[in-house]
């Protein structure tokens, strides 16, 4: 009687019983957290750092006891069982910081998206410059002399322009803003779209008119537009609005002067490609 209630009381005997209870539980848990392991970061924890690292942090001390526990199976040592008991507490501490970290994600408002830029109104600061300056000076049929910097293809007057020399293949203009602005649309008005006062002659028609342009943005990315031989105002409307610093207008083909509709022929052709005006919205 004596020597079964000391077998009974022997510490490496109650070691080695409670490590194979324990090693069943962080064993099972371990389990566990590597099954789910895969719904887990692919749902909730996308993008959720916080949930990466304390499901990776509960999953290796998880690992941590089960080989403990197995090294306990093979052989009693007091100091494992000890450590194997650490970390089965720790366990259940990860885990149910886990859980909390989880559902505090899944009932957490979303955060808001930042707000858009706001739509450039008409005082909107900015600048303009090109890559051309602009060409000569010009008379009108009246002996009125007019200039065409950059500058007055935004000025709000149709019958001023920026003008340059030759077809204007490869040339462009670009309004630079203070400040971000969301752009949903550009209008241009492809040449220049004025009556001379004195003989009539259509400025429009004398000069090139941009056919093809690239409109880009200060991410670097563009939208292509054809446009008409038409001198009003031809609206370039994007699928999503861009937020953007600036506006790019590249010329990439242009119709050749003097093709009037009506067969009306010019004294002379001006061989300089025009920008009426420019209006972003």
């Amino acid at each position: 009687m004596v020597e079964q209630e000391s077998k009974e009381q022997d510490p490496s005997a109650l070691h080695q019983k409670y490590s194979k209870a324990i090693f069943r539980i962080t064993t099972g848990l371990f389990v566990a957290l590597a099954g789910i392991g895969a719904l887990l970061l692919g749902t909730i924890g996308q993008g959720e750092p916080q949930v990466l690292r304390w499901y990776v942090l509960t999953l290796v001390v998880a690992g941590v006891g089960t080989g403990f526990g197995a090294l306990l199976w093979l052989k009693t040592v007091e100091l494992l069982f000890y450590g194997q008991v650490l970390a089965l507490v720790g366990l259940f501490g990860c885990s149910a910081w886990l859980v909390f970290v989880v559902l505090s994600v899944v009932f957490s408002e979303p955060p808001l998206p930042p707000p858009p830029p706001p739509p450039p109104p008409d005082d909107a600061q900015f600048t303009v410059t090109a890559s051309e300056s602009k060409a000569g000076s010009w008379p009108d049929d009246l002996g009125n002399y007019f200039t065409y910097e950059p500058e007055k293809a935004i000025d709000g007057q149709d019958d001023t322009a920026w003008r340059i020399p030759g077809d204007g293949k490869q040339q462009w203009i670009q309004l630079d803003y203070t400040s971000p602005v969301e752009v949903s649309m550009v209008g241009i008005i492809v040449g220049h779209d004025k009556i001379d006062p004195g003989s009539g002659t259509d400025r429009f028609y004398q000069l090139y008119t941009v056919r093809q342009a690239s409109i880009e943005f200060s991410d670097g990315t563009a939208e292509d537009a054809e446009f008409r031989r038409d001198r009003s105002m031809q609206w370039v409307r994007f699928d999503a609005p861009k937020a953007t610093k600036s506006v790019r207008i590249n010329i990439i083909d242009t119709h050749p002067p003097g093709d009037h509709p009506d067969g009306e022929v010019y004294p002379y052709l001006v061989y300089e490609t025009a920008i009426s005006e420019i209006k972003v919205r």
